[in-house]
């Protein structure tokens, strides 16, 4: 996935309300990303969907 590409769906799940942007002004500047509540919500479900692909596995 390019910079670009993965910056652009950042800025999708942050504009849903799934995720939250933190800038850490320290030298070089840092980012991080963290679930918001609604963003905690979906734990469950990607659990139940990896778990789903695991037993799949070569099938997809």
């Amino acid at each position: 996935m390019s910079d670009r590409l993965l910056t652009e769906r950042l800025r999708d799940l942050e504009n849903e309300g799934l995720i939250v942007k933190n800038v850490i002004t320290t030298s070089p500047k840092k980012v991080e990303y963290e679930l918001t509540p609604t963003g905690k919500e979906l734990d469950e479900v990607f659990h139940v969907l990896m778990k789903w692909v695991k037993k799949r596995g070569k099938s997809l």
